[in-house]
């Protein structure tokens, strides 16, 4: 008889702590799915602000670039001034190819070309390859300026949503 009455007790018990443990398993759940999305947003803010400092030095870059072009038009220019200046570049650019995230394929492929490009300038001093190559980060910093963009879009909609 008392076996029964313990018997059933635990049976009582367990229908109700069910329903319990799977209310506590989702809010788990729940907390381990915000937390998750609160890091992926902080890595998203984390890699715009690297992009920052990425499109600024690329920008700078392209201004430089700029500059060396004109002045290789220029008669009296010193050819290894202006090819220390292109090597000074292309260091920096490849500082950039290795800070940039990877889902940043098509930014890194233009930078890669730039890179070739200053290269083949260095080679065979075509100032035509200066141009391509400034070309090439013209729209490496239009298309991250377009992705900076598109981040703080996601942003403003993130916050919205809350």
């Amino acid at each position: 008889m008392i076996w029964t009455i313990i018997a059933n007790v635990s049976s009582i018990c367990s229908i109700i702590g069910l329903p319990i443990a799977l209310f506590q398993i989702a809010k788990i759940k729940s907390k381990a799915e915000e937390t998750e999305l609160g890091l992926k947003r902080l890595l998203d803010m984390k890699d715009n602000e690297n992009m920052e400092k990425i499109s600024a030095t690329i920008y700078s870059q392209q201004q430089d670039l700029s500059q060396i072009q004109a002045a290789a038009t220029k008669e009296g220019t010193s050819l290894e001034k202006l090819d220390d200046r292109c090597r000074n570049i292309i260091n920096e650019l490849n500082l950039c190819v290795f800070q940039i995230p990877s889902r940043y394929e098509n930014a890194t492929k233009r930078i890669e070309r730039t890179i070739k490009s200053i290269q083949e300038y260095l080679q065979w001093k075509n100032i035509e390859r200066l141009k391509d190559a400034s070309d090439y980060l013209y729209t490496t910093i239009r298309l991250l300026k377009k992705e900076n963009d598109e981040f703080i879009n996601r942003q403003v909609k993130d916050i919205a949503k809350k």
